[in-house]
């Protein structure tokens, strides 16, 4: 027995590992706060949307509209009776993380509008459609205009 006493006391313990403790990993882009941008989408010479989004964290800010109207041409009979022409515009912002202590913005926007008049009663349904998809890193008070093909510009001025 004091044998064994003298072979425990000999012998070193064996360290015990610390806990593992898993700590939430926060990303900056959930836990911002709500910011909201001033947003105009200009395309085909003229203002097609402007109003105001807000993203927060992983919640995106999105703005769509569709419409559809009769053709502008008159075909003869009997091609594509009841031919409508269709615009949409879609706008969607989402807040990203861009560094550790950053955050930045996706703009994502595509316009959908009527092929030419000339088009209309061979192929009534025919579109052009730009979209544009852009990252961008805006400071409180500044703005920014991203271009796209066929005239689509978007401007974003964060509040």
């Amino acid at each position: 027995m004091i044998a064994l006493l003298m072979l425990a006391a000999a012998v070193p313990p064996v360290p015990v590992p610390p806990p593992i403790v898993a700590l939430p990993r926060v990303d900056p882009a959930s836990s911002a706060p709500p910011v909201t941008f001033d947003v105009e989408v200009r395309a085909g010479g003229e203002v097609q949307w402007s109003g105001p989004m807000r993203v927060s964290g992983q919640s995106p800010a999105s703005f769509s509209r569709n419409k559809s109207d009769a053709a502008e041409a008159l075909c003869p009979s009997p091609v594509y009776p009841g031919a409508s022409a269709r615009t949409s515009l879609s706008v969607t912002l989402t807040s990203r993380r861009v560094a550790p202590d950053r955050i930045g913005y996706n703009l994502r926007v595509s316009w959908d509008r009527p092929g030419p008049v000339a088009d209309a009663c061979l192929a009534p349904q025919s579109t052009r459609t730009v979209a544009l998809t852009q990252n961008v890193a805006i400071e409180p008070g500044q703005s920014v205009t991203v271009n796209g093909d066929g005239g689509l510009s978007v401007t974003l001025r964060r509040r």
